[in-house]
C-alpha cells in the first residue's frame, strides 16, 4: 500500500522554505558593473522601419466578440532573397501587412531596411 505525505509534514516544509527566502541577503562586496543596455532604440529614420498594429475598436471589433482582438499581429524573420542578412514581415490585425528588405552591406551593418511591400504584393488583406 503506498501512502501519501502527512499534510503536517508537506505544510512545514512549505512553511520553512517560505521563511528561509524571507532571511537578509549578504550584499556583495564588489561594486555594481555599469554595462551598456543589451539592446538599443533605433528611430525609423535610421532603419527604414516604421510599422505599427494599429487597432480601432467598434462594434463588432472588440474583445467582447472577438477574444483574440488585442493578441496582435506577428512578426517573422528570414532571408528572403538571399543575401546572407534577415529580412522582415510584420502582420497587422486590422491594417496592411510590411515587407522590409535588408539593404545593409553585411552583418555589421543590417539594420537598413526597405520596404518592398507593394512591390511584392505582400501587404495582404486589411480588416477582420
Amino acid at each position: 500500500m503506498i501512502r501519501a505525505p502527512k499534510l503536517p509534514f508537506v505544510s512545514l516544509t512549505i512553511l520553512l522554505f517560505g521563511l528561509l527566502d524571507c532571511l537578509p541577503r549578504k550584499k556583495s562586496d564588489k561594486p555594481a558593473v555599469s554595462q551598456p543596455p543589451f539592446f538599443t532604440l533605433l528611430p525609423p529614420e535610421q532603419t527604414g522601419v516604421s510599422f505599427q498594429n494599429a487597432l480601432s475598436e467598434g462594434l463588432n471589433t472588440n474583445i467582447l466578440v472577438y477574444e483574440y482582438f488585442y493578441n496582435g499581429g506577428g512578426v517573422a524573420t528570414g532571408d528572403l532573397n538571399g543575401g546572407g542578412l534577415i529580412d522582415l514581415y510584420f502582420t497587422s490585425n486590422m491594417g496592411k501587412n510590411k515587407l522590409y528588405l535588408n539593404k545593409g552591406k553585411d552583418n555589421s551593418d543590417s539594420l537598413r531596411f526597405q520596404d518592398i511591400t507593394e512591390t511584392a504584393s505582400a501587404g495582404g488583406r486589411t480588416g477582420l
